[in-house]
């Protein structure tokens, strides 16, 4: 017997597949395969069962092309027309056994074609997606870095801003207590002027003699 399948689509296009005998007896067994193309002997008579299993993906469905043949079956015998030899007869028959085998291959590669087209577009639609997320993602990330950008530039300015004005009110508050101090040094200086000028005042009061007047004697 002849077992062929493909996963045509579906999550990553693999499944799990058991072929089981007429006495419970596993033949064939596999676990996440994409494909297969087996040939095994039925030795006794009786019910095969071809399993298909998705527990490992329930998820995604998936499409399954299988086929199965059996080889090497008995023949049926074509009817013989009279006239007829039995060598153009076999004749015949293998000529149509041969154009039959062939067209089992044409089928089988379209098959196979088919499953690749069909992943090979999957790959495709998943790259797509996949340029159009990181498409997004770099886009979001260039926003937000002008953003920081923006947002630090500011900050520094500000920083900036606030450093002269703190500066220039040190500055300030510097020039206001300089005024006070020279208005203080003026203010004794000219307290003390007022002193000295008083104080020579005195002092030419003092040196100065008294004039009195002259009394002629009778």
């Amino acid at each position: 017997m002849a077992f062929y399948f493909a996963v045509q689509s579906g999550g990553a296009f693999d499944v799990d597949y058991k072929i089981t005998g007429p006495n419970e007896k596993i033949i064939l067994e596999g676990q996440k395969e994409r494909q297969g193309d087996f040939v095994f002997t039925a030795n006794e008579a009786g019910e095969y069962r071809f399993c298909f299993d998705n527990e490992m993906s329930t998820i995604s469905d998936k499409m399954v092309d299988f086929e199965i043949a059996v080889e090497n079956e008995q023949r049926a015998q074509l009817p013989s027309k009279q006239g007829t030899s039995p060598e153009q007869t076999s004749a015949l028959e293998e000529s149509i056994y041969k154009i039959s085998a062939q067209l089992s291959t044409v089928t089988r590669n379209q098959k196979y074609f088919r499953t690749r087209e069909n992943r090979n577009f999957s790959t495709v639609r998943s790259t797509e997606r996949r340029i159009f997320n990181f498409s997004i993602i770099e886009s979001i990330m260039m926003v937000t870095m002008a953003g920081l950008q923006v947002f630090i530039v500011r900050f520094f300015f500000q920083g900036a801003r606030k450093e002269a004005s703190a500066a220039r009110a040190a500055t300030q508050q510097s020039l206001i207590e300089d005024r006070a101090e020279l208005s203080k040094v003026a203010s004794a200086v000219t307290s003390s002027h007022i002193e000295l000028n008083m104080f020579a005042t005195d002092e030419g009061q003092s040196q100065n003699p008294v004039v009195g007047q002259r009394t002629d004697p009778v």
